[in-house]
């Protein structure tokens, strides 16, 4: 109980405990004294209202603040009441004291709690919709609980309407919808992530491919609570990425055709016997094709050509005569030809028809030489062995004129210039049937 002017005349034990004064301080005091600084003004207005003069009973129900005797803070809900004597006029005010101080700090835990909350949810909506790629979130049935701003600009929808739809619900394709729900619900059921791809047709733009990660939130109990969700356009990259394999796949076609090609060449010369080579004028390096090797019978596994090596072939008589050949490109650009004996590590010998041309650099310096090496040698015994028969035939008191394989005249004796109205040196190197 206290009076009017707030000052107690009667305390309970419980309200004592509440404060820590003891019975006989608190009669000592008023209302105001134990009132925390910021709720003396409401006290005041409540006390006012409870002994107002107009003989009536008043009753108000408030939450406030005491001091503690220690200083500390304590919440309590007060209910009080106006009394009055046998006149009817107001003298006393009766009130109940609860402690409430324990829930009050769970509420202003709670508070805080929400107020953390929701600003983690701030800063995680804004980062996800800082994305480009779409972020979502949904429940184990595949309905949608979040998606940030890239998403929802896509659908052009705001987060409210879709909020419980599902693929099917957003008017995909039944065989697309269907699909994403079955992977949803595998994620539940199975508690694992599925990645898949898929293209979506944008009603507004041309269809894009999307890949797409399907994650499960796993509840404490280790359950499948919700499926976080993360979309990313692959448009450009899928279009890059064919573009590659087209360009490989055309690439590998090519190299297959080149080594058709260089097979083709290398049995062309094999045929030909005509081999190419290259040579580094600065090196001396040299390149030889397989049919080069195989006209010097070298192994190409083991044996490096160069220049020197190339000259410790030439038959020492024809040396000199090949090294000042090859020596005159240096300062010519035409093609040239030198015709030279090669010698056998078994001592035969082989006749060889070298063809080559000089390459210059954009400042004008000799740097490579390209050119064949045909093995002649069939061709010169053939020949020799033609002139050989037409020196016998010389003798001979007719008309005789020999021909190579191609039917190109070599040799004509006198009866035979007699004979067809031709000296010699006419007939050579005509064509056979021009003649006769």
């Amino acid at each position: 109980f206290t009076r009017s002017d707030g000052r107690f005349l009667q305390v309970k034990q419980k309200f004592c405990d509440i404060v820590g004064y003891s019975p006989a301080e608190m009669l000592q005091r008023t209302v105001r004294d134990i009132t925390h600084a910021d709720d003396v003004g409401t006290t005041d207005a409540y006390y006012a209202e409870l002994v107002a003069p107009d003989n009536g009973v008043h009753t108000v129900d408030r939450e406030k603040r005491y001091i503690h005797k220690d200083g500390t803070t304590v919440w309590a809900a007060v209910s009080a009441a106006s009394a009055h004597d046998l006149s009817g006029r107001n003298t006393s005010i009766v009130g109940t004291i609860q402690d409430i101080t324990q829930r009050k700090r769970q509420e202003v835990a709670l508070k805080q709690a929400s107020e953390r909350l929701a600003q983690q949810s701030r800063m995680f909506d804004t980062s996800l919709s800082a994305l480009s790629d779409f972020a979502y979130t949904m429940d184990t049935q595949g309905r949608f609980l979040y998606a940030n701003a890239s998403l929802l600009n896509l659908w052009g929808l705001p987060l409210a309407d879709l909020v419980g739809k599902d693929f099917f619900d957003l008017r995909y394709p039944h065989d697309q919808a269907a699909l994403l729900q079955r992977q949803l619900q595998e994620v539940g059921e199975h508690k694992r992530k599925v990645i898949d791809e898929m293209r979506y047709v944008d009603p507004s733009v041309a269809a894009n491919d999307y890949e797409y990660i399907f994650n499960p939130v796993f509840a404490p109990d280790g359950s499948v609570e919700t499926i976080s969700g993360l979309s990313r356009d692959v448009t450009e990259r899928n279009r890059v990425e064919n573009a590659l394999r087209a360009r490989e796949q055309e690439q590998t076609q090519l190299a297959a055709k080149l080594d058709l090609d260089r097979e083709r060449l290398i049995e062309a010369q094999a045929v030909a016997k005509v081999g190419s080579w290259e040579m580094n004028l600065a090196t001396q390096a040299v390149i030889w094709s397989k049919e080069v090797h195989r006209i010097f019978e070298t192994d190409p596994t083991s044996f490096g050509p160069t220049h020197l090596a190339f000259l410790s072939f030439v038959h020492p008589a024809d040396r000199a005569r090949v090294e000042a050949a090859f020596a005159a490109p240096a300062s010519e650009t035409a093609a040239c030809a030198v015709e030279h004996r090669i010698v056998m590590p078994d001592g035969r010998i082989k006749i060889v028809e070298e063809r080559w041309q000089t390459f210059r650099d954009p400042r004008g310096d000799a740097v490579r030489a390209l050119g064949t090496c045909q093995d002649i040698t069939e061709r010169t015994e053939a020949q020799d062995h033609v002139r050989l028969q037409a020196d016998l035939l010389a003798a001979v008191g007719q008309a005789v004129i020999a021909a190579d394989l191609e039917g190109r005249i070599l040799y004509s004796n006198q009866h035979a210039e007699e004979l067809y109205g031709c000296v010699a040196s006419d007939m050579l190197g005509r064509p056979l049937l021009e003649v006769v």
